[in-house]
């Protein structure tokens, strides 16, 4: 179910993680590839601000080498806010798995755009096609058609500006996605080496991040043995310890540790997937 506080008077494509009360400093001034916020709209009572001591990269920086480089301080979440529509915002499900129809149509109705499916088993999303699109969620249940090719193209949407939401077995040994994305540079965790857990075990409540906006609870059957890596940051963890949610630092690649449409909860994951998108879609210029 969509929070009230967002199907109140909404802007085309925007989001919001910020309070009445947060500084003219402290607010996003544009979103990439959307259009501004509306400051009129109402704003969650609780929310999350980006930190005033976040760098900019240099124009033109490929943002994985300028993490490795340390061009960009850690943003620290505050406080889970709200998240607010993203009308005619475009996702992609580029999955190795069959289409869920019924869990895209879940998704487009929290953030009020499109979401398509690509069958990543026959084949690639090339650049043309992913450029058409604001963020991308994947996660394989076979293997990619190409999972290095996957990983490099990924890779390269992030570096555009743009987020990439990473599902259950991204990190599993037998079908995990490889490439770029993988790397300390861009993903936020690494695989153990011990494969998947095929134990349930269920939140912990103890995220913080906007990813977690509206969420109270989810339990999995089905999740990969995580550690963090280069700058990741971890957001949440399972009842049993196993990492449940972490981002790099700019929310550009998060690792959702337990999505995995059509298994169970259609309503919870759907929204994380929206929250993980929106949070990573926010432009701090």
């Amino acid at each position: 179910m969509l929070l009230s506080s967002i199907k109140k008077k909404f802007h085309s494509a925007s989001t919001s993680f910020i309070t009445e009360s947060t500084p003219e400093y402290r607010r996003p001034r544009k979103l990439e590839n959307l259009t501004e916020f509306d400051e009129d709209a109402p704003h969650a009572t609780q929310g999350f601000t980006p930190n005033d001591s976040t760098r900019q990269l240099r124009s033109g920086s490929n943002t994985g080498e300028a993490f490795e480089r340390g061009e960009q301080e850690q943003l620290k979440p505050s406080r889970v806010g709200s998240l607010r529509r993203l009308q005619d915002y475009r996702i992609l499900y580029a999955t190795s798995n069959q289409d869920n129809s019924s869990f895209r149509a879940a998704l487009a109705s929290i953030t009020g755009g499109t979401v398509d499916y690509f069958n990543a088993i026959s084949a690639t999303p090339d650049t043309s096609l992913l450029s058409t699109y604001d963020c991308v969620f994947t996660h394989p249940n076979w293997p990619y058609d190409d999972n290095v090719l996957m990983g490099d193209r990924l890779a390269g949407f992030v570096d555009e500006g743009k987020p990439v939401v990473l599902g259950t077995f991204s990190f599993y040994s037998v079908y995990a996605i490889q490439g770029a994305i993988t790397s300390p540079a861009y993903s936020p965790v690494v695989n153990t080496g011990a494969g998947s857990r095929y134990a349930s075990s269920c939140y912990n409540g103890d995220g913080i991040s906007p990813i977690h906006s509206g969420v109270t609870s989810y339990c999995s059957n089905f999740r990969d043995y995580l550690s963090l890596q280069g700058a990741g940051v971890q957001d949440a963890s399972y009842a049993d310890g196993e990492i449940a949610v972490a981002y790099r630092p700019d929310f550009k690649v998060i690792s959702l540790n337990g999505v995995f449409p059509g298994w169970y909860d259609t309503n919870i994951w759907p929204l994380l997937v929206a929250n993980a998108c929106a949070a990573g879609s926010v432009s701090c210029q």
